[in-house]
């Protein structure tokens, strides 16, 4: 209540989007050790050993896709503790950005059922390529190490299966 009363002139315009030629536009960040084991800042900073992390799945008009000014709907959003502990700013904007992969993935299957595309069947994967798909994120090092063809994975070996599976994502058709 207190940013609307603060800013009393805010509103959501709702607009119709053309879903023949729209994609998914997921949007991922995180950050480290900003709060406690419960999800909360706390008075204690020392006790805000867990990370942060945020996405938001869209759907986007053909405008907004090819990074013009454009429209775009919600479709997914969540901001939430990561479950598991991260040892470097990296493995928080990794495990954020796989888990955007994973909802953007889900949000391909919803638009292409909003198309009328039939999505059971062996064919689902070829299906859910046919829509676009745009991952964002803000750290280079998720981006080098998501777009790299080179065998390294980090000094952090933990992280190798989450950067293995986050680079068949993004090897995909459209994506």
């Amino acid at each position: 209540m207190k940013k609307f009363k603060e800013f009393p002139d805010f509103c959501l315009t709702f607009k119709p989007c053309d879903l023949t030629n729209s994609g998914i536009l997921v949007i991922a960040d995180a950050s480290l050790g900003n709060v406690t084991r419960r999800g909360n800042v706390g008075e204690d900073p020392f006790a805000r050993v867990c990370s942060q992390s945020a996405y938001y799945g869209l759907v986007a008009d053909e405008k907004e896709m090819k990074g013009e000014q454009g429209n775009f709907a919600v479709l997914d959003a969540r901001s939430h503790r990561i479950s598991r502990m991260c040892r470097s700013t990296f493995a928080a904007e990794l495990y954020s950005t796989e888990e955007a992969l994973g909802v953007g993935t889900y949000c391909r299957g919803a638009l292409a059922e909003l198309q009328g595309k039939n999505i059971k069947g062996r064919m689902i994967e070829a299906v859910l390529e046919t829509i676009p798909m745009i991952v964002v994120t803000e750290s280079k090092d998720c981006y080098d190490k998501g777009t790299s063809d080179t065998p390294s994975l980090g000094s952090q070996k933990s992280l190798c299966f989450s950067i293995a599976w986050m680079r068949t994502q993004l090897a995909k058709e459209r994506t």
